[in-house]
Parts: C-alpha cells; structure tokens; sequence
C-alpha cells in the first residue's frame, strides 16, 4: 500500500503528496523546515518543486524532522494515511511544529 503525506493549511487550502515524491526536508531559517516534493500539479522539469513550510518552536527542527521521519516510517498496520500538519484543527505530528504554509510549482 503506497503511503500520501497530508497537510491542511487552511480550510479550502489542503495537498496530500504520495510518500515517493518527497524530495527533502531542509532547515532554512530559525524555526523553519522546508519540505520539497515533486510537484503534482507542473512536473515538466526535475527542478519543479511543490513545497510546504512547517513553521515549529525555535531549536527544535530536528525533533520535528525525527518526528517525521518516525511517521513515514510507522509500522505495516498502518492505514497509508499520514496527516503531518493541520492548521484548521491544530492537529500536528509533533507538539513543536506549530504551522504549515503550501507553495506549488508554478
């Protein structure tokens, strides 16, 4: 069963990503990690990126890619439904990822 990664942002503002096209999580800034997929929506060049931005409690970027991490990876019994960050409920995978911004290829 293939995995999608899940984020809300808003309450018409959502993307689920197929764990596959998950390119990358980078530190960019104090309290922010920048997630690039492959972008679903204009994937015509290896250089379209879809992106989210998980905004989290300042120095714990790595606690929160573990977290990640952990939930990509969770046990076979899993559903393939992995909800990382929902800004409408306040619903996040650790308790210092605290928003979620979405960005697609243009």
């Amino acid at each position: 069963m293939e995995k999608f990664i899940c984020f809300v942002s808003g309450t018409d503002d959502a993307c689920m990503f197929p764990v596959g096209a998950l390119r990358g999580l980078a530190v960019t800034a104090e309290s922010t990690i920048l997630m690039t997929f492959t972008s679903f929506r204009n994937a015509t060049a290896d250089t379209d990126r879809d992106t989210v931005t998980l905004t989290t409690t300042a120095d714990k970027e790595k606690d929160v890619m573990q977290a990640i991490a952990q939930k990509i990876n969770q046990g076979p019994n899993s559903d393939g439904f992995i909800l990382l960050a929902d800004d409408v409920n306040s619903v996040y995978a650790h308790a210092d990822l605290t928003s979620v911004t979405i960005a697609y290829a243009s």
